[in-house]
């Protein structure tokens, strides 16, 4: 089973090792992830106003065969100077919470990051639902 993770970037504020980035949602389809970027490049304040951009990126969910309402999804970074997230480790998708956290284990013995999360997505949602403002 594969979704599709839609991350919108904002080029001007990513530098060397950081991208400053806004993890949209999940979809269920490449359609789907791509009608939400270029509504958000569109109609959503920030990213109309900047220069933005958006990754597309298909994730495997690991911990079933059909496709689940809700996911799990791992990330672990590295703070720098500025506090910017860099350094990003980012899992697959599970359908369950303790398939995710068995995972998040191994991720943890197998890379260093001094920060870890699981978070929890509704598919076809937007997680991001604001635009933004730089500061």
């Amino acid at each position: 089973m594969q979704l599709y993770q839609l991350v919108m970037i904002d080029s001007k504020l990513s530098y060397d090792d950081y991208i400053e980035a806004f993890l949209i949602g999940f979809f269920s389809s490449r359609e789907k992830a791509e009608a939400t970027a270029q509504r958000y490049l569109s109609e959503v304040s920030g990213f109309t106003d900047y220069s933005c951009t958006y990754k597309i990126s298909e994730k495997s969910v690991l911990d079933t065969d059909t496709l689940p309402e809700q996911i799990y999804f791992i990330q672990g970074w590295n703070v720098n100077q500025n506090l910017d997230e860099i350094n990003l480790v980012e899992s697959e998708c599970f359908a369950s919470e303790i398939s995710a956290e068995q995972n998040r284990k191994e991720l943890i013995s197998k890379y260093s990051r001094q920060e870890w999360s699981i978070s929890h997505y509704t598919v076809d949602e937007c997680q991001w639902k604001e635009g933004f403002v730089r500061a």
